[in-house]
């Protein structure tokens, strides 16, 4: 049995858990999230002074999706993405 006290958090950490949600795919979050998958990925190549195609075949994705990323278009998998390329420095 619950009381006040626990449904109130319940209530509280349901209320958090949509708001977080709502965040994670708003278009403003995406865009922010596009952009420093970006500015990671050009900065991770310049570094290693490779191209855009042995970048992408380090990464294993395709040429034109790499290049989509540089430019800013976003990845399904950032967070995968982001450990991939730190783990290469």
């Amino acid at each position: 049995m619950t009381g006040p006290k626990e449904k109130e958090i319940n209530s509280r950490m349901d209320l958090a858990a949509r708001e977080t949600k709502d965040l994670l795919q708003s278009p403003e979050y995406k865009a922010q999230q596009a952009a420093e998958l970006a500015e990671l990925c050009k900065a991770w190549r310049e570094k290693a002074d490779i191209p855009a195609s042995r970048a992408a075949q380090v990464l294993g994705i395709p040429k034109r999706t790499y290049e989509g990323i540089e430019q800013g278009r976003g990845f399904p998998y950032p967070l995968l993405l982001t450990h991939a390329i730190r783990s290469f420095d």
